[in-house]
């Protein structure tokens, strides 16, 4: 099951944006986002960003609530694309719950499952300032 994170993917080597989420369209729609199971927790913060706002952002929930709420992006089709397809993206995480299982885990989808990139937990603390991620993630592509 894929998980939330705002994702951005970039052929380094040839300069090329394959798709590009900066928020600034205050909505989910416009980049044709999806959820799983639904949009439920899931918002644009006009008032919070990396470098400045808007971001996506996934309300907290309560402790012992237990949930899975995942923020997907449109098909992104990488044929003919063969080598250095990266998956980047800007991350703040706050837990709230330190002694909950929570965690927040980027997926990549290969074809036939989701590829687990990497999972932050919840138990290791908030990451706090925001950090920028890069993956290559050729192999899925």
């Amino acid at each position: 099951m894929p998980s939330p994170s705002s994702q951005v993917s970039r052929i380094i080597e040839k300069e090329v944006m394959f798709f590009f989420e900066d928020w600034s369209s205050g909505n989910f729609s416009d980049n044709n986002w999806d959820f799983e199971p639904n949009i439920s927790f899931w918002t644009i913060n006009n008032g919070f960003g990396f470098h400045e706002p808007p971001c996506a952002h996934f309300a907290k929930m309560g402790p012992h609530d237990i949930y899975s709420n995942s923020l997907i992006t449109p098909d992104l089709d990488a044929t003919g694309i063969y080598d250095n397809i990266r998956l980047s993206y800007n991350i703040y995480l706050a837990g709230y719950f330190p002694n909950e299982p929570e965690n927040l885990s980027v997926e990549v989808y290969d074809g036939i499952e989701w590829q687990l990139i990497r999972t932050y937990l919840n138990s290791d603390g908030n990451i706090d300032p925001w950090i920028n991620e890069s993956f290559d993630i050729t192999e899925y592509a």
